[in-house]
């Protein structure tokens, strides 16, 4: 069911690249393989719009003292280190223990069904980053492995 839906995509996908290659300009109509494309012109800039501005001219004490004062800037913190996440509320951990049932369940029957999505939906509102990250990590590799047979057509969660 699921490499049908693939091949599907790859296909149009493909089709959507052999028209897009065949019309021109993003008009709907289609250029002929006989019609000469068309001539190609160089444009070239004139020599003082190629020009880069001379550079300032600094000498080494100069650049040695920007140097020090942009390391310095480097290593004064500018912000506050960055807070560890919350720990999970009690509802979260009462959430995430629900959909760890939900999905232990369908890893024992072995299928995971469109009721296990709509249960495990009740429960993914009050689940944290880091437990939505963990209840993927456990279900995505069983459904690419083949250890866990998804039953219905759509998202998985």
């Amino acid at each position: 069911m699921q490499l049908h839906g693939w091949l599907v995509g790859l296909v149009l996908g493909g089709l959507g690249f052999v028209a897009g290659t065949w019309t021109r300009d993003g008009a709907t109509t289609v250029v002929s393989s006989s019609s000469p494309p068309p001539p190609l012109t160089r444009v070239v800039a004139p020599p003082e719009a190629r020009a880069l501005p001379a550079p300032p001219s600094l000498t080494a004490d100069e650049v040695r003292a920007i140097l020090r004062e942009e390391l310095a800037q480097r290593d004064t913190p500018t912000s506050e280190a960055p807070r560890a996440p919350e720990p999970p509320t009690n509802e979260q951990v009462a959430a995430f223990d629900r959909a760890n049932e939900i999905v232990d369940r369908a890893l024992v029957v072995t299928t995971w069904t469109e009721n296990d999505r709509a249960r495990l939906r009740e429960q993914w509102i009050h689940l944290t980053p880091a437990q939505l990250a963990d209840l993927s990590r456990t279900v995505f590799p069983r459904i690419n492995d083949g250890s866990l047979t998804v039953a219905f057509s759509g998202p998985i969660f």
